[in-house]
């Protein structure tokens, strides 16, 4: 079975630690589509246009594979939107979990300086209706 890894995030994955990597090759075959900058001043209506769009772009990248998995962080209500039409057609759309590690600091000069850095855990997968009473 050939499988795709879709990157949809801002992060190109030839950015990613060596952990974050080898995960997403096994999940399949790791190819980027850059995250668009969505305007926060279009409605509800262009957000599903673009979703829309989006998802066309999805199945072009993945034409030639039998499983698609997505990696979708952004804006959220595209990032909404899109995830609901990927997996209301059998898409898997996942997130990548990340351990935040902060240094906090103050520099000679007496201002405080604060760096975060990001330590890759894992993917886990959007679900939909998992937390229902």
């Amino acid at each position: 079975m050939k499988s795709i890894f879709i990157n949809l995030s801002n992060h190109p994955s030839s950015g990613w630690g060596r952990e974050q990597l080898a995960a997403a090759q096994q999940i399949g075959v790791v190819k980027d589509l850059p995250f668009p900058a969505v305007d926060p001043e279009i409605d509800e209506t262009e957000i599903c246009r673009l979703a829309e769009d989006y998802y066309k772009k999805i199945e072009d990248l993945s034409r030639d594979f039998d499983k698609v998995t997505v990696l979708l962080e952004g804006e959220y209500t595209f990032t909404y939107a899109l995830t609901s039409l990927l997996k209301s057609n059998g898409i898997d759309v996942i997130s990548a979990c990340s351990r935040r590690e902060v240094i906090e600091t103050m520099d000679s000069k007496g201002d405080y300086e604060r760096m975060s850095k990001f330590r890759f855990i894992r993917f886990r997968k959007y679900q939909e209706g998992a937390c229902k009473k």
